[in-house]
């Protein structure tokens, strides 16, 4: 049984350039402090849409690809 992983890149979609990849890493480092510290202070319910869960899907995708420095 070959199954698509769901995080595969679509077929004929263009490749991000690894200065636009480097770029979204240190637009999500500058932010991931200040958004982790005002996700924490909320209550769990106000946390539905906050900015900060994006920024984990991102640095987690970075790494997985070799963009960012373990």
């Amino acid at each position: 049984m070959n199954e698509k992983r769901i995080d595969r890149q679509r077929q004929g979609a263009p490749r991000i350039p690894l200065n636009v990849l480097k770029a979204i890493q240190e637009i999500v480092d500058y932010c991931f402090n200040e958004e982790f510290i005002d996700y924490s202070s909320r209550a769990k319910e106000d946390r539905n849409g906050h900015v900060f869960r994006d920024l984990l899907i991102v640095r987690r995708y970075l790494t997985r690809i070799g963009v960012v420095d373990e």
